[in-house]
This record gives structure tokens, C-alpha cells and sequence, in this order.
């Protein structure tokens, strides 16, 4: 319902192609950090991935930023910028730029959100999830789509990670799974919606408190 065609089982596509392909989809959402770009892999490459992708993905994205293939910047990947060519001379033919990107519409600053706060680095997983209702989604998604409850609980169950899952991720493997048929406003809506099912026991947090890593001798 709404989602991508799957992907076949044995995918052309290498590593380091997916993970530039991440970058390229998550570069409009300003996410683009670790989490995301798993996130974006699982949600698009999922049945066709081993099970040891999340280390592979890892290692190849060290390697990516020691070649100068990516940019590591404040935990976020980036693709590097071309280098500059300068004209041997005033009449040199000007240098022409290939056809960029078509680039959402920036969202505007959230909205505050009733209920308890998410931050980045928090990690989620299912609470009690019998009570979601499509009536309760905050934001609009097309009639195609579930509704941003829905969709929270179908990544988490998809990342299925014991740890949790951060929004990034969350965000990533909805950008993975339902690309250009989200709203411009998506990873604001997501992280809107964590907050409301955190309150309501929906999802629960599993990010370890400072108090708590200090108590276990971290």
C-alpha cells in the first residue's frame, strides 16, 4: 500500500552505492548521520540484505571518508564538494555545472509538540501499540500511505533493533521505503509523532540517562 516496488533479492548494487544513494535521498531532510543512512538501506534494500549489513555499512563508510569519497561533518555524511576549476585565462569558456538537484521545499520551523520531548540521540522501541488509530497521526500523508502512527510502528518492527531506534533511522527507512511520496515535512512530523506515542506509552525509550551509564561503571 503506497510502498516502493521490492527490491530483488540479489540487488546489483553494491555498498558503497547504496550508501551514496542514502546521502543523495537524506541530504533534504539534513540527516544523513549513521542511523539514517541504515535506516534508508533497511527500508529499501531489506530482503536482499545479510544479516551482518549494519557492520558492512560501518566499515565501508570509514573507509568512503579515509578515501575522501564521503565528508564526515558533526556525525552527518556528505558528498564532497567538486573542486573548484579556475580558467587559464580571462576568455576561457566558463566552467558549465551539471543539472542539480531538485530540492524540497524547506520545512518551516516545528511546531511545539504537546506530550514528552525527543531528542536525537534517544532510542525507541514498541510499547503498546493496540491502541494506534490513524485518527491520532499527526500531519498529513497521501491516502496511499499509512497514516504517521502506522508507519512509525511498520520501521520499528523493520529495524527490529534490541538497542532501539533513533528518529533518524526511523526517518531513513521511511525515506528508503516510501521515497518522494512523503511530505516535504516528514522527519518533523516523525519526530512530532515519537513524542505523542511516547507519552502515551506507545513507543517506549530505551536511551540509557547519564545517571544510569555512570551507575553501571561506564
Amino acid at each position: 500500500m503506497g510502498r516502493r516496488p521490492p527490491v530483488p533479492l540479489h540487488s546489483s548494487a553494491s555498498f558503497p552505492e547504496m550508501i551514496l544513494e542514502a546521502i543523495v535521498a537524506l541530504k533534504d531532510d539534513n540527516i544523513s548521520n549513521e542511523s539514517a543512512i541504515l535506516g534508508y538501506i533497511k527500508g529499501k534494500y531489506g530482503a536482499c540484505l545479510p544479516l551482518k549489513h549494519a557492520s558492512l555499512v560501518r566499515s565501508h563508510l570509514a573507509r568512503m571518508v579515509c578515501a575522501g569519497e564521503v565528508v564526515l561533518n558533526q556525525s552527518n555524511y556528505h558528498q564532497p564538494d567538486p573542486a573548484p576549476v579556475v580558467a587559464a585565462d580571462a576568455n576561457a569558456v566558463p566552467v558549465k555545472r551539471g543539472r542539480r538537484r531538485r530540492r524540497k521545499r524547506k520545512a518551516p520551523p516545528p511546531e511545539p509538540f504537546t506530550g514528552a520531548s525527543v531528542t536525537p540521540s534517544e532510542t525507541f522501541v514498541l510499547g503498546a501499540i493496540d491502541a494506534i488509530s490513524a485518527k491520532a497521526s499527526l500531519g498529513y500523508s497521501l491516502p496511499s500511505l499509512p497514516s504517521y502512527p502506522e508507519m512509525v510502528v511498520e520501521a520499528l518492527q523493520a529495524l527490529d533493533n534490541e538497542n532501539g531506534s533513533n528518529s533518524a533511522a526511523i526517518v531513513g527507512y521511511l525515506e528508503g521505503n516510501y521515497g518522494t511520496r512523503l511530505s516535504g515535512r516528514h522527519a518533523v512530523f516523525v519526530r512530532g509523532q515519537l513524542s505523542i506515542m511516547k507519552a502515551r506509552g506507545q513507543v517506549l525509550s530505551v536511551t540509557p540517562t547519564p545517571q544510569g551509564e555512570a551507575s553501571s561503571g561506564r
